[in-house]
């Protein structure tokens, strides 16, 4: 496998990329690449067409950086490339977290490390031993304790938050939309 250096301006997205990344998903890619260096070459077609990599491409114009490592992959057919597109997303997600071994490394790593910076919320409370990210102040309450006669608003950054937003409350984004009242925007309670 042969690392070459590519200029940022030169890597072009793939017009038919099937992944959302969301402005905070890059700002994060972007943190972790400032703090560990950037450690998963992009992929790439013999046109410089990014392969595997959107979002750690963005991230790095984001932070300024010029050149990048990528990984030609002039071995594959264009059918290939553009199934190791969708298999290089999709498979990863099929991954579940052991949770207990998560806690345990969390729990360790809080002391010195910013979680939210890892991208953990506090929605993922049950493997969280503490939040200290600047990042999230949601806390987390019981169904009970809410009172329902006061209006929630939701405020969401962009169309990949509330479509999480949606996925949590297992509706669709319309439905979403009309319980919450909201379009977009921060919790405010």
């Amino acid at each position: 496998m042969k690392i070459t250096y590519k200029q940022v301006e030169d890597l072009q997205g793939y017009g038919n990329n099937n992944k959302i990344h969301s402005e905070r998903q890059i700002k994060l890619i972007g943190e972790s690449i400032k703090e560990y260096g950037f450690k998963q070459p992009i992929v790439i077609d013999r046109y410089d067409v990014i392969v595997a990599g959107h979002g750690r491409v963005e991230a790095a114009k984001l932070i300024g950086m010029e050149q990048l490592p990528c990984i030609v992959a002039d071995d594959l057919t264009e059918l290939q490339i553009r199934s190791y597109r969708i298999a290089d997303n999709k498979l990863s997600a099929l991954a579940d977290w052991d949770e207990e071994a998560l806690k345990i490394e969390l729990e360790d790593i809080s002391k010195v490390v910013d979680l939210g910076g890892l991208g953990f919320d506090s929605t993922e409370s049950s493997v969280l031993p503490n939040i200290n990210s600047s990042d999230t102040d949601i806390e987390l309450i019981e169904e009970e304790d809410i009172d329902m006669s006061y209006n929630f608003i939701i405020k969401c950054a962009d169309i990949t938050e509330l479509r999480d937003l949606q996925t949590k409350l297992n509706t669709d984004v319309d439905e979403t939309k009309q319980v919450l009242k909201v379009k977009y925007a921060d919790l405010v309670l």
